[in-house]
């Protein structure tokens, strides 16, 4: 609930700022402990550094073992796949976890 608060009060803030919000459910890949990004969120401080920084990174089709996530965020054209990033770690709240064995 504390997450689901956090971005409410995110999404309002922008709303305030007349910053445009779109919620999406993308994937997000993560070695980090499920439980952790489920009880605390996804933190772009713990981040590794990628191609725009340190951000947390999402995109509409998941590659590994991923967390959907519903968030506000910046796009950037990596490859042939969007790819998002969010710089403020309240702008992203997991919803599902998703885990599959690839052959």
């Amino acid at each position: 609930m504390k997450l689901y608060r956090r971005l409410q009060f995110e999404k309002q803030t922008m709303s305030e700022e007349g910053t445009p919000h779109n919620e999406m459910l993308l994937y997000h890949t993560s070695s980090a402990s499920v439980e952790a990004i489920c009880g605390e969120g996804l933190d772009q401080r713990l981040s590794r550094k990628g191609r725009f920084g340190n951000g947390v990174y999402f995109r509409f089709i998941p590659t590994k073992r991923q967390t959907p996530v519903y968030c506000g965020n910046l796009q950037g054209n990596v490859t042939d796949q969007n790819e998002f990033i969010i710089y403020t770690h309240y702008r992203a709240m997991p919803a599902y976890v998703v885990e599959y064995t690839v052959p």
